[in-house]
């Protein structure tokens, strides 16, 4: 059987931040209609020096989304080794990530909110209500390290 064990200073993360690059926009949807690579309408994309990164900020113990706006989305893009992954605490103070390859994921498995979670290494994969709310939604900080 294998032993859990939780840095102590895990326990104090509020908020889950992505800042991602996706090889695949059109893999989205918002409100129904595909998402446009050219002008993607997700909330949170921002153009960074000419390149697209979606960068939103989960609350973690409500598996909502913060600040999300009235839209349905649903969400499967591949991302790979293109993502950054924080956890912030209740200040906004980065106290872990997942920047290094950790388990056999580059995308953090808190992020792969599929019904067979876990089988998607390379993508972010969720469905967001227009409360923000995050369908299938479990908090994993096994690929986070403490900085």
């Amino acid at each position: 059987m294998k032993e859990l064990v939780i840095d102590r200073r895990l326990c104090k993360a509020k908020y889950l931040k992505v800042d991602a690059v996706p090889e695949d926009w059109e893999n989205a949807t918002v409100n129904g209609a595909d998402d446009d690579p050219e002008n993607p309408q997700m909330p949170f994309v921002v153009e960074v020096n000419g390149e697209k990164r979606w960068r939103p900020v989960v609350d973690i113990q409500a598996g909502r989304v913060t600040g999300w706006p009235d839209v349905d989305a649903h969400i499967h893009y591949k991302v790979c080794d293109n993502g950054h992954y924080e956890l912030l605490n209740e200040s906004g103070e980065v106290i872990a990530n997942a920047d290094e390859w950790k388990g056999g994921s580059y995308v953090p498995p808190i992020l792969d909110c599929s019904p067979d979670k876990g089988s998607h290494v390379d993508y972010i994969i969720m469905s967001i209500s227009k409360e923000g709310e995050i369908e299938n939604w479990k908090i994993d900080f096994d690929s986070f390290h403490c900085v």
